[in-house]
């Protein structure tokens, strides 16, 4: 144990006052105290934000910082105040965004959510939701994330939707494989499953209403076994999801067992442009033997150039049968030759992106989402739109790393 006073510290790009500091083994309480991941010996922009807290608690063990009672300093002028802001130190994905969700979707229509973390433990944490939408009135609820041990998660969520009802459930994630690089309790929380790394996955979801795709589904329930980037031989390597259930979405119910299947291989990637080669085979089968067929093969060149790391992609549909039932696995989804661009990129404070598929058959995109804004050092503001979906976002972060 152990007390200091008029203390000044730092992780990398992150900078703690307080006026105290309480120091134990399992953890250090800064009182009285101010947050900034602001360049400090730039004048410009050491006041570009900063966060004033009654307190803030590190957790050395898992590098979570917990800030309570916080009011947010733009350019030294008071912006708003957030009971809760939580993060981990060194994982730049690691953070409950404590500012409000505004966008627009099919599902929702117009909407506004404000997000307020709480903590229960280091391994237990969640964050309530309050909000509203146009098409579907208000939402209240809360989604928390357990712990059980470094490869064990489970998330509950329940909200109750004005003019849907009851929306939530229950999922269950174990990483079977002993690589926990990017396995940590936040990116569980915030990271949707099918872009979750790792080698060996098995996931259970008991949900109602998740929106998918701009449907809302019932999912009672889905199993999903995935392995990613498996080595075969000569750099070649596998990405295999095999996924089971039974759905419902506005279209029908039934039970669906898929596998999809990926083999890739990348040339030439410490070089200025590395292209990759793959050949995908997707099986679905469904209830009343019906099943739905794909197979088709890409090759997409990355470019490594100044600013820019653009990826352009062609993909051959070889062939397709039979279809789904649902509405919600079909629709966006490959079916026939199409080109891709893929680009992020900044200039200055200001980014932009593209990611772009186009029907060659059709004439038309597939997918085309754009987004522009701009990003400090320590803070970035976004706006993205999927001009196919019909979707729009806003989001504004602060980078606490």
């Amino acid at each position: 144990m152990g007390k200091a006073h008029d203390v000044k510290s730092n992780f990398k790009q992150a900078y703690f006052y307080g006026n105290t500091l309480d120091i134990s083994d399992e953890k250090s309480v800064f009182k009285t105290a101010k947050f900034t991941s602001c360049e400090q010996n730039n004048p410009k922009k050491s006041s570009q934000y900063t966060i004033h807290s009654d307190t803030i608690t590190y957790y050395p063990d898992s590098g979570n910082v917990i800030s309570n009672q916080n009011q947010l300093y733009l350019f030294d002028v008071p912006l708003f105040y957030f009971p809760r802001f939580i993060y981990q130190l060194g994982n730049d994905k690691a953070q409950y965004n404590p500012f409000p969700s505004i966008g627009h979707t099919p599902v929702d229509g117009s909407y506004i959510f404000f997000n307020i973390p709480y903590v229960v433990s280091p391994h237990s944490i969640g964050k309530f939701v309050l909000g509203t939408s146009s098409l579907r009135g208000y939402h209240a609820g809360a989604t928390h994330a357990h712990s059980f041990n470094k490869f064990q998660r489970l998330q509950i969520k329940a909200f109750h939707i004005y003019k849907t009802g009851y929306a939530g459930g229950l999922t269950y994630s174990h990483v079977l494989n002993q690589d926990d690089k990017h396995n940590t309790l936040f990116e569980f929380f915030e990271t949707p499953s099918e872009k979750r790394q790792g080698l060996h996955t098995f996931e259970a979801r008991f949900l109602k209403d998740e929106i998918q795709n701009n449907h809302l589904v019932n999912l009672y329930p889905e199993l999903t076994l995935q392995s990613q980037n498996i080595a075969i031989i000569s750099g070649i390597k596998l990405n295999n999801t095999l996924k089971a259930g039974k759905y419902t979405d506005i279209q029908t119910t039934a039970k669906k067992v898929g596998l999809h299947s990926e083999i890739y291989k990348t040339f030439f990637e410490p070089y200025w442009v590395s292209p990759t080669i793959s050949y995908t085979m997707q099986r679905q089968f469904y209830s009343e033997d019906q099943h739905w067929d794909k197979t088709y093969a890409s090759i997409s060149l990355e470019w490594k150039i100044y600013h820019l790391r653009p990826t352009v992609t062609y993909t051959k549909a070889l062939s397709i049968s039979g279809k789904s039932p649902f509405l919600f696995d079909s629709e966006y989804t490959i079916e026939n030759d199409e080109l891709g661009l893929s680009l992020d990129t900044q200039f200055g404070p200001v980014i932009a992106g593209v990611d772009a598929n186009y029907d060659l058959v059709k004439s038309e995109y597939r997918q085309l989402r754009v987004s522009t804004g701009i990003s400090e050092n320590c803070w970035e503001c976004r706006i993205g739109s999927d001009l196919v979906r019909n979707t729009v976002y806003l989001n504004f972060s602060l980078k606490v790393n």
